[in-house]
């Protein structure tokens, strides 16, 4: 219950409630809200892009909505205190006519206004409550000044805080605070950050990202080196399996440097999971490797190219295998020479690993038979490849074609099995190839 004293203090207080006032406080109420509320939200759409909107809404905390909604009904209460209308007054006439009428019917005979008060004159009106007016043409006239000061502040305050690199930045703050703390990557996190690489420009907006995913990495890495963190083989997958997407969609496709960068990523982990090829995080690496140096060969630069064909060759003969495949269906040759030679090299390294050298020496005679088939300085190139390998097909060239064959066929690629069946007919016309040749026994 609210005392008297109180209840009438409030009510001398408050402006007197007439329906202009009512109309009046409506009217500033929605325009208040209106302009509070749609100028920053224009701003907003014009000022950040679509994917930064994306993540800010889904990370914006409640306590600043209530704020800003505080704060309008605070500004909307003192425009309403400042400029309430005067209580209307009746005019002179109206008063004369009241006036009059009730003296007649009393019977009196006396003039209907005060002698003091003219015809025409309006009476002196009663001192009003609140500021004067001045005052208020005051505040009205400050009010439409700031305002649009207010809108410029709130727009260079949205540019700043939802420029994607701070809000890159404290998506990896995020991250380092999760893995510091519980030694995990945290995925909604994550989520975010690669949802702005993906819709990022190509460049610097994407290698922004990448950079995360690299320190990230490392972060985890020198965890395990130092602090005896123990590595369970799935720790980095997350990462590793949101790098393709970035850089290999159809909206925001990624450039060479975001390609470059990537491999320079992938490289650095999988030089670290050498160790450890049977986790999680291994066949993530080579999933992602394979994905983008295809793409990479498909449509950016040989330089490019070039370099997935480095770490290829340090991580899976298949890999080296498509890109060279993919190198002759682009007749970018350059690239499918460059394959030949590390599949030559992989192979030579692996001859004492049976298994490895099986499977390397199968994608070998796989693109020599490519290019056996391709054309005439194909089929030159890939006579080199035969002549000046011959250690590595034991017992003979003939036995390591039909074994090729086979391994291909049983991995149901059928295409290239029957590419290598056609070289063992092609391989007999060859000057400087004999196929019946034992191989020369090399020491290992």
């Amino acid at each position: 219950m609210i005392p008297e004293g109180l209840f009438n203090w409030i009510s001398n207080w408050l402006p007197p409630y007439t329906e202009q006032w009512a109309t009046t406080y409506l009217q500033v109420l929605f325009e208040s809200f209106l302009f509070a509320l749609g100028v920053p939200t224009a701003m907003y759409s014009l000022i950040v892009d679509e994917d930064i909107k994306r993540v800010a809404q889904t990370r914006v905390k409640a306590r600043r909505y209530f704020v800003v909604t505080t704060l309008l009904y605070v500004a909307a209460f003192i425009i309403v205190w400042f400029l309430h209308p005067e209580p209307p007054r009746p005019d002179m006439t109206t008063r004369q006519q009241t006036t009059a009428s009730s003296e007649t019917r009393e019977g009196k005979n006396v003039r209907a206004a005060s002698p003091e008060v003219s015809a025409g004159e309006p009476e002196e009106a009663p001192p009003s409550r609140g500021f004067t007016p001045i005052v208020k043409s005051i505040f009205a006239a400050f009010t439409v000044t700031f305002l649009p000061f207010v809108v410029l502040i709130t727009g260079v305050t949205l540019n700043s805080q939802f420029k994607r690199e701070k809000v890159v930045q404290r998506l990896a703050d995020e991250l380092l605070k999760n893995l510091d703390a519980k030694s995990s990557i945290d995925t909604i996190a994550l989520k975010d950050l690669s949802y702005l690489g993906e819709h990022g420009r190509a460049g610097d907006e994407k290698e922004m990202v990448l950079n995360v995913i690299d320190n990230l990495a490392d972060k985890l890495q020198a965890k395990v080196r130092t602090e005896g963190l123990a590595y369970n083989g799935y720790e980095l997958e997350s990462l590793i399996r949101h790098i393709p997407p970035m850089l290999d969609n159809s909206s925001r496709p990624g450039s060479d440097q975001n390609y470059l960068r990537a491999v320079e990523v992938l490289s650095n982990i999988w030089r670290w999971l050498s160790i450890r090829k049977g986790t999680s995080d291994a066949g993530a690496t080579l999933q992602a490797l394979k994905v983008l140096a295809l793409r990479s060969v498909d449509s950016m630069t040989e330089e490019t190219s070039l370099a997935y064909l480095e770490i290829a060759a340090e991580c899976d003969s298949h890999i080296v295998f498509d890109m060279g495949e993919v190198a002759i269906n682009a007749r970018k040759y350059r690239l499918v020479v460059g394959a030949l030679s590390k599949l030559e090299s992989m192979a030579s390294s692996a001859v004492t690993d049976n298994d490895l050298g099986r499977e390397t020496k199968a994608n070998l005679l796989g693109i020599a038979a490519h290019l056996a088939t391709d054309g005439p300085s194909g089929a030159r190139r890939a006579e080199k490849a035969l002549h000046y390998n011959q250690e590595l097909f034991k017992p003979s060239l003939r036995e390591a074609l039909v074994d090729a064959f086979d391994y291909q066929y049983s991995a149901g690629r059928f295409d290239i099995a029957d590419k290598i069946n056609l070289l063992i007919t092609e391989a007999a016309k060859m000057k400087t190839v004999e196929l019946d040749r034992p191989a020369p026994f090399v020491m290992p």
